[in-house]
């Protein structure tokens, strides 16, 4: 209903406008395909503006008024985002690169205007309730070590990557991509164990040169359920809650099926269309 002293002509048009409106804002002009080589720089760098701008007119519109946020939460939160994967890169820019401890101030690293598009996008997510609630799939980059201990620059997925994802509410499913030795920080890599309880499925892709991808993606499967269990029932102990901790669900290939990719998707791996 349009109200005469109303304000907003956008709530003046049509239901079906308005939905049609809500499509627009999430179909982006450019596909993305990681195997193509012909997309240029400029290209990628148009693709994840077209994403920021997505991302961001979402958040816009989501505090503008109940009914919309309504209207959004049934046609995108509800309906898209369980089919899409979110992607976390790693090279954001840190917020300083101070050496810890005593020495001089280091240069800090130069990141491509990509780079930074993609770290004002995972911003912007960040900030959302919506997205921090109905957000199911997410996808990481891990090309180094994700926290700060020994290391000399902030975590690349900063701020707060792995905590964000500790805080989203309904998520599913977790794409762990790593493209570095892992292993020289078990500190971050045991942060995974913090997922959130309604993780139903996690799906380790390793490409490093001189390892065997299978078996390496195998034992990190097995170390992740074999610690889980004790992680949850200590963290129940914590919280003092009574609560029934989930056994570990059967992994079945293309449980979910992947149909939107968002955030840093331009990658030299092939992106999954199930996970």
């Amino acid at each position: 209903m349009c109200f005469p002293n109303s304000k907003s002509t956008f709530l003046c048009l049509p239901a079906e406008i308005r939905f049609m409106i809500y499509r627009e804002i999430w179909t982006l002009e450019a596909d993305v395909d990681s195997d193509t080589d012909s997309d240029s720089d400029s290209n990628a760098l148009h693709q994840a503006h077209q994403q920021l701008e997505m991302i961001t007119a979402f958040q816009n519109l989501a505090i503008t008024c109940r009914q919309i946020r309504e209207e959004l939460i049934t046609e995108y939160f509800t309906r898209v985002l369980p089919k899409t994967q979110l992607h976390l890169g790693s090279v954001y820019p840190p917020r300083h690169s101070l050496y810890r401890g005593r020495g001089p101030a280091c240069p800090p690293p130069e990141f491509s205007p990509l780079a930074h598009t993609n770290h004002k996008s995972f911003e912007v997510l960040q900030s959302s309730s919506l997205f921090i609630e109905h957000t199911q799939h997410v996808s990481i980059h891990w090309g180094g070590c994700l926290c700060t201990e020994g290391s000399m620059y902030q975590c690349p997925i900063r701020p707060r990557g792995l905590e964000w994802l500790a805080e989203l509410e309904d998520l599913r499913t977790v794409e762990v991509v790593f493209t570095d030795e892992p292993s020289s920080c078990k500190n971050c890599l045991a942060k995974l164990l913090m997922l959130p309880r309604t993780l139903e499925k996690i799906v380790f892709r390793v490409f490093i040169s001189d390892v065997v991808a299978e078996a390496y993606e195998a034992r990190l499967t097995e170390w992740f359920w074999g610690q889980r269990p004790e992680f949850l029932a200590y963290m129940a102990a914590m919280e003092e809650d009574e609560e029934v901790i989930p056994e570990r669900k059967v992994e079945e290939s293309g449980l979910y099926k992947i149909e939107h990719h968002i955030g840093a998707v331009v990658v030299e791996w092939p992106l999954l269309d199930t996970v």
